[in-house]
């Protein structure tokens, strides 16, 4: 057996009609990469049968200032990952697989979610999700108070929609790796989406959950957060965020013979469940 090591460094470069249908096979792959430095900068990514980007058990990468779009069903994939870099990209259209029987995982950037797996040292800042089924990102939260945190800062997640399950612009989950008893989510915009503008906390960890700083534009159940765990006790605590219930663009898709007003919240929340939701259909 053979085993080879190298960076791969690429720079403005568009790549189109890359990945392979009903595989992982992403346009761009990162398998088991662990020894080296790579990076993917400025580029086109586009036009795929099946995922945009893949990482799983690799170090030391750097996504930045790409647009990525049209790919099915997944747009980035990020799974047992450390040391890595997700910012200023924007990910736009995603579409499920046609043909496909029964649910499919589906989504914009999933990160260390499926399943929640081993990873440290990420950060995802200043990017922007629009137009992909179920959510917009899978993310991890921080301890409370710490600002600091770039694990998931500064993101945009919007219109997002899939029936009446999906549509979120984040779902957001405690991050295994922090073993204080408060996480929050912080520093988000959600708009337009056909749930929540994000939703988080799901699994069972801390007993404290925090909503900072979040903004939720005319999603049709605000921003939500709520914890998962079999005990009692748990809070949930809202400050200094932004909601606003409608903005002048319709509701309507463009040429649709009918259009339903929704009732929308500002926030909301399942208070305490007595187990996880899932983060992925």
């Amino acid at each position: 057996m053979t085993f080879r090591f190298g960076s791969t460094i690429l720079d403005s470069v568009e790549i189109y009609n890359c990945s392979q249908i009903d595989t992982e096979k992403a346009a761009i792959r990162f398998e088991q990469a662990a020894a080296s430095n790579s990076q993917i900068s400025n580029c086109a990514i586009h036009n795929g049968l099946g995922w945009g980007i893949k990482a799983k058990k690799s170090n030391n990468i750097k996504i930045l200032d790409n647009v990525i779009f049209n790919f099915r069903p997944i747009g980035v994939n990020l799974q047992s990952v450390m040391m890595l870099e997700y910012s200023r990209n924007v990910l736009l259209h995603v579409v499920l697989r046609p043909y496909f029987p029964g649910i499919d995982m589906m989504g914009g950037v999933f990160t260390c979610s499926n399943p929640v797996t081993n990873c440290r040292n990420i950060k995802m800042t200043d990017n922007i999700v629009a137009g992909v089924p179920w959510t917009g990102y899978t993310a991890r939260a921080h301890e409370c108070g710490d600002y600091s945190s770039t694990t998931f800062k500064n993101n945009i997640g919007h219109s997002v929609k899939f029936g009446g399950l999906g549509g979120h612009g984040a779902l957001i989950y405690p991050d295994p790796n922090v073993k204080a008893d408060c996480q929050e989510m912080s520093h988000f915009i959600g708009y337009k989406n056909h749930k929540t503008g994000a939703y988080g906390g799901y699994h069972a960890g801390p007993s404290k959950w925090m909503v900072t700083n979040m903004i939720g534009i005319d999603n049709v159940l605000g921003i939500g957060g709520g914890l998962s765990f079999g005990g009692e006790g748990g809070k949930v605590e809202i400050n200094d965020n932004l909601f606003v219930g409608e903005s002048p663009i319709d509701d309507c898709a463009i040429g649709a013979r009918r259009c339903f007003e929704m009732g929308k919240s500002g926030f909301s929340t399942t208070s305490v469940e007595a187990k996880d939701h899932m983060l992925h259909p």
